[in-house]
């Protein structure tokens, strides 16, 4: 018997330590779970790299477009005041209407 209780109580205080094992893995599974979100995961490091890279692109995008909507407002003036440019109420009409002068001939490119 005398064997038996040893192996019960060596068993038994060895409990406690699985016990601390067991949920020291639960921690670390967890911590680990969370750090991979942080870093991999939808709004991790890894896409916040790809997201500025991103937001550059757009800002550079608008740039443009804003400096084309400055040219396109001068354009839409000057448009408003024909008769203070003679010279682009002609190249308005040659180009949208097809006009051209009696003089002028006109060579077609085939692209």
């Amino acid at each position: 018997m005398n064997t038996l209780s040893t192996g019960q109580s060596t068993l038994l205080s060895n409990l406690p330590s699985l016990k601390s094992l067991a949920w020291t893995l639960i921690a670390l599974v967890i911590i680990s779970y969370f750090v991979f979100h942080a870093v991999e995961g939808k709004h991790g490091l890894f896409s916040l790299a790809a997201s500025k890279a991103s937001l550059e692109q757009a800002q550079k995008e608008l740039t443009l477009l804003q400096q084309d909507k400055e040219v396109l407002e001068l354009q839409i003036a000057k448009l408003y005041q024909l008769d203070k440019f003679p010279d682009l109420k002609d190249e308005l009409i040659r180009k949208n209407l097809g006009y051209i002068k009696q003089d002028e001939y006109i060579i077609l490119n085939k692209k």
